[in-house]
């Protein structure tokens, strides 16, 4: 079963030379499974801290409600 998860990552930005936050949305199969993706995203080097939530349970369509929510 899918899993969609709403994160917020901090990370170095080596283009800019500083500390970006971003937000965004995965869908994975576990909440580790959901951490590595990010990780492998930003490069696991480049994360600084993850903050992650589940969004809802199940295989659902992501509507524009759970994203405001989330």
């Amino acid at each position: 079963m899918m899993y969609f998860y709403s994160y917020k990552v901090y990370f170095w930005d080596a283009a800019s030379c500083e500390m970006k936050k971003e937000v965004g949305f995965t869908k994975s199969s576990s909440y580790a499974e959901a951490v590595k993706q990010i990780n492998e995203w930003y490069g696991e080097d480049e994360v600084e801290s993850i903050s992650i939530h589940i969004i809802d349970e199940g295989d659902v369509i992501l509507t524009p409600q759970m994203i405001i929510d989330a």
